[in-house]
């Protein structure tokens, strides 16, 4: 029971953090002052929240690692899965996981703050998404709910790949899923980021504090 709650919440702790770190990359610079001078620059605009995720993915990896180990020598949790697979599933979490950090980042650029929409969607995600209870246990509503959104497939598939002995066939429907989520999700932010860039710069948003 530890290590199921263990991965659900480590799961959601990742996504926590991109909303906020990537999610206020732009806010940030525009805080600083350098966002508008970064602008001028003859630099795809989009990697500068491409440049943001990568070293914060270095981070959160080492976190993850960090409280993995903890919940082995401290709580006694035994991860009897496959790391090959921990990792595959990592692999295919990170388009779905940062495209909705890049689609947030792109709302912050007009919104300013926006920390309320941090607090919704990790909120939404601790509710539907099973972070520390099986989805069985909601009512049938809420799992209608719960197969629209990446987490819980990257949460389930987390559980299967470093808990159980199912091996690639206990994950291969969730991985499936991931890479449809990844991809409509990376597009999305992408198409909202230019949208709201292009809107900033005619309101002159990117310069106003």
């Amino acid at each position: 029971y530890v290590g199921y709650m263990a991965v659900g919440t480590m799961i959601w702790m990742w996504q926590n953090i991109v909303l906020w770190q990537v999610g206020y990359a732009l806010r940030n610079e525009q805080m600083r002052g350098t966002l508008e001078s970064n602008w001028l620059s003859p630099t795809a605009r989009f990697s500068y929240l491409f440049g943001a995720s990568v070293p914060q993915l270095v981070s959160v990896l080492m976190l993850m690692t960090i409280a993995g180990l903890e919940y082995v020598f401290i709580f006694g949790v035994n991860f009897h899965g496959s790391l090959w697979l921990v990792i595959l599933v990592m692999l295919a979490a990170i388009p779905s996981v940062y495209g909705l950090g890049f689609a947030f980042a792109s709302v912050v650029i007009t919104a300013k703050e926006a920390n309320a929409f941090v607090f919704l969607v990790r909120g939404i995600v601790m509710v539907f998404c099973g972070v520390t209870y099986p989805l069985a246990i909601q009512p049938q509503w809420m799992q209608d709910v719960a197969v629209w959104l990446p987490q819980t497939y990257v949460i389930h598939a987390m559980r299967s790949a470093a808990l159980s002995a199912d091996g690639f066939a206990g994950i291969s429907h969730d991985l499936l899923m991931l890479v449809i989520f990844g991809v409509l999700w990376l597009v999305a932010g992408y198409i909202l980021f230019v949208w709201m860039e292009r809107r900033a710069r005619v309101t002159g948003a990117i310069g106003q504090y």
